[in-house]
């Protein structure tokens, strides 16, 4: 049903430059924000889940797990869903800890920094990124299913692109999260915290994109009964 939502969305409310030209404050976006920092022989993790300027979630690194803002930030997940993407946090700390310690060799001390999400392009529906920065300076990004370095990263970031790009697992894993996790859990979280987010801004660009949403949902709804009378 994503494919008949997000030309309707597109439509009415495009992201990007364009969206900013008819008066829009941002583009439809999730993303989440992640510091590691390695320190004295041991890593301390940060992350944060923002939709749009609002941050929504936030990541407990003693327990492991995400810490929901507000009632409504676990979207339309269930909670099978959500635990799913909990042990994928997990797993993911622990592989770039190793990753970049002792594939990249680099030394104590030293901050990564970590963009990644999925943003509402005109004509193009969702799309992901991620970015990664190292002591503040770009090093490398994640671009059309592949990493691409950054020239400030130098050596090390063609190393790690090249390594990363060649597990076509991890490649493919990421890229569904960016093209179809992210997606439906960021239309999910705007359908459930609407009534939250039009009483923030009930003038802004949200309050109108959370129409759209309503109004596609609605008439999805009615395609939906339509064609099963018909079938």
């Amino acid at each position: 049903m994503l494919f008949l939502l997000l030309p309707l969305l597109t439509a009415l409310f495009p992201g990007g430059d364009s969206g900013k030209n008819r008066g829009f404050e941002e583009p439809v976006s999730f993303h989440v924000m992640q510091t590691s920092s390695f320190h004295n022989h041991s890593w301390v993790h940060l992350s944060s889940g923002w939709l749009g300027k609002l941050q929504t979630h936030r990541w407990n690194s003693s327990s492991g797990t995400i810490i929901y803002l507000y009632p409504w930030s676990r979207g339309n997940f269930s909670n099978k869903e959500l635990m799913d993407v909990e042990r994928l946090f997990q797993l993911y700390f622990n592989e770039h800890q190793d990753f970049y310690i002792s594939q990249l060799m680099f030394q104590d001390p030293f901050d990564l920094q970590v963009t990644v999400g999925c943003e509402l392009h005109s004509g193009k529906g969702f799309l992901g990124f991620k970015q990664v920065a190292i002591q503040g300076y770009d090093f490398m990004r994640f671009q059309n299913e592949t990493f691409l370095p950054s020239p400030k990263g130098g050596e090390k970031a063609q190393k790690a692109c090249k390594l990363l790009n060649f597990n076509e697992a991890y490649t493919q894993r990421l890229h569904r999260l960016l093209s179809d996790t992210c997606p439906h859990f960021t239309l999910g979280l705007l359908e459930a915290g609407k009534a939250h987010l039009q009483r923030q801004a009930p003038q802004s660009a949200l309050g109108w994109i959370l129409f759209a949403v309503i109004v596609a949902l609605a008439l999805l709804t009615g395609l939906g009964f339509w064609f099963g009378k018909r079938w």
